[in-house]
């Protein structure tokens, strides 16, 4: 866990070990409100970006917009092929869209409509 060091001014020693030790960043006694605020802010934003580091670096990173796109139109055929029953006219009518665009779709996605 990362911290938020406090020294005294005269105390320079007090503050190199508290770096080595992982602070995030050091401040002399005393601080005001305004400065401390500044601080506390500055560590959650470091925080928030070596969080996002380690998430990329693991290669946990979020999916593209053509995936999401992708996975959703997917996911609408299929809801509305079920919702008519299969009839492929009604599922292009719901859809907004023309047969040959429906089946070009079903195609792109691999499915079936028998």
């Amino acid at each position: 866990m990362k911290v938020i060091a406090l020294a005294p001014r005269d105390q320079r020693v007090l503050a190199v070990r508290a770096v080595a030790r992982g602070a995030h960043e050091v401040c002399s006694k005393p601080i005001d409100a305004q400065e401390l605020a500044g601080v506390v802010q500055r560590a959650f934003q470091r925080a928030d970006l070596e969080l996002e580091g380690r998430r990329l670096a693991t290669g946990d990173a979020p999916p593209t917009l053509r995936v999401l796109r992708d996975e959703t139109e997917r996911r609408a055929l299929l809801d509305t092929l079920a919702r008519s029953g299969g009839n492929l006219s009604a599922t292009a009518r719901l859809l907004g869209v023309s047969r040959p665009t429906l089946y070009s779709l079903l195609r792109q996605h691999g499915i079936r409509a028998d």
